[in-house]
């Protein structure tokens, strides 16, 4: 998700060097919340998640941030002929940058959805997901 806008979140700094404690207290206090809505069928899934299971940084050469959230719910994998209802993880990852300048900018939001050993599902996988969620 990426519409070209960026969301401003102030953080105050008092002096240099406060990065980690910043980004401990974003880990404990942000929560994200996001529901999927199917207005075909006029289903929704909620993906929220109290707070982020992770948080990375620097995750590249820019020193952005990710926020990862976890959500757990029930998949069906084909094994022969039948479905079996199995775990599946939807992962929300959060793309930020600025905690270096103080302020924190949303950059992007992604989805994915992993089975139990951790495998990304493709896109029309995951979709099959969560209209079954």
């Amino acid at each position: 998700m990426h519409n070209g806008s960026n969301y401003a979140i102030s953080i105050p700094m008092q002096h240099e060097g406060q990065i980690e404690e910043i980004l401990q207290r974003l880990k404990e206090n942000l929560s994200l919340s996001w529901i999927v809505i199917d207005p075909i069928v006029k289903r929704a899934a909620n993906v929220s998640s109290r707070s982020p299971i992770s948080v990375e940084w620097p995750c590249n050469i820019a020193r952005n941030f990710r926020l990862y959230y976890s959500t757990i719910m029930v998949g069906y994998g084909q094994l022969g002929l039948g479905m079996e209802a199995e775990l599946v993880e939807c992962r929300l990852v959060v793309t930020c940058s600025g905690v270096d300048e103080g302020e924190v900018h949303m950059e992007e939001v992604s989805m994915e959805i992993r089975d139990i050993e951790g495998r990304r599902f493709d896109g029309w996988g995951s979709f099959v997901i969560l209209q079954e969620a």
